[in-house]
C-alpha cells in the first residue's frame, strides 16, 4: 500500500494499486485484446518488469512480474 498527500497533481483518495502477476507479456496481451488501455511491458534493471492500465475510473493498476533476482522475487522465494 502506498499513501500519498493529495495535491493539484494527485485526487484524493485512491489513485493506484500494484499486482504481482505471473507472465506480464501475456497478461498485457490479453487485456489489449479485449480492448483495455495498457502501457507495454517495460523491463527494469532489477529483474522485474511493469506494466500500466487504467481503469474505467481512472484508478492506475500497475502490474509487476518479479524476477528471481529481483528484491521482491527473492522474497518471494524466502516465504516458500
Amino acid at each position: 500500500m502506498e499513501i500519498q498527500q493529495a495535491n493539484a497533481n494527485r485526487r484524493p483518495g485512491l489513485n493506484h494499486f500494484g499486482l504481482h502477476v505471473e507472465n506480464l507479456k501475456n497478461v498485457v496481451a490479453t487485456l489489449k485484446e479485449r480492448g483495455v488501455t495498457v502501457d507495454d511491458v517495460r523491463v527494469r534493471p532489477d529483474d522485474s518488469s511493469v506494466a500500466n492500465a487504467t481503469d474505467p475510473n481512472g484508478i492506475r493498476i500497475e502490474m509487476f512480474e518479479f524476477g528471481p533476482g529481483s528484491p521482491q522475487g527473492k522474497a518471494i522465494a524466502s516465504w516458500k
